[in-house]
């Protein structure tokens, strides 16, 4: 097994910490919700959101686990977690700007107003980019870098 990198632990410990946070984070407002609206419908997007977001924090601790073991399936499923949220950004930029073109404007145009619009979107498009470095990393630490060549009866610590 090769050595695994300092920030490869990071990396493990992020993505680990993330899914559990947001499983729990996501689970909590949703069953909060429910709880103090019994009968209150909520939007598709909110459902699509909510789905996107609970699979993607699935994806994280699966990345974690499989980064952890330095396997090669951790790059792949980090790229399904990128694309996965990128669809979600995407979509939910797509609803927000088509209901403000349209002149729903719920928001006002106070500086207030404004900066709580606009930052969450902005959080989340630095998310995204975050996403996606760690990804490159991934692939160059798993994929890209070949498995350390051990010489035939060498007993440096590697079991066969």
């Amino acid at each position: 097994m090769p050595k695994r990198p300092t920030l490869v632990t990071a990396i493990c410990i992020y993505e680990g910490l993330a899914g559990l946070f947001t499983l729990g984070g996501e689970v909590l407002s949703l069953y909060l919700f429910y709880a103090v609206t019994p009968g209150a419908h909520t939007l598709p997007i909110n459902h699509l959101h909510s789905a996107v977001t609970l699979f993607s924090a699935i994806l994280s601790l699966g990345i974690a686990s499989s980064l952890w073991w330095m396997r090669g399936q951790a790059f792949f499923l980090s790229v399904l977690k990128v694309l996965l949220n990128l669809f979600a950004t995407v979509s939910l930029f797509y609803v927000l700007f088509s209901s403000r073109l349209h002149g729903i404007d719920r928001i006002g145009n106070s500086p207030v107003a404004v900066l709580v619009f606009w930052l969450p979107r902005f959080t989340e498009a630095a998310l995204l980019l975050v996403s996606i470095a760690i990804t490159i990393y991934i692939y160059r630490v798993t994929i890209a870098t070949p498995p350390p060549i051990i010489p035939s009866g060498s007993t440096d610590g590697y079991i066969p």
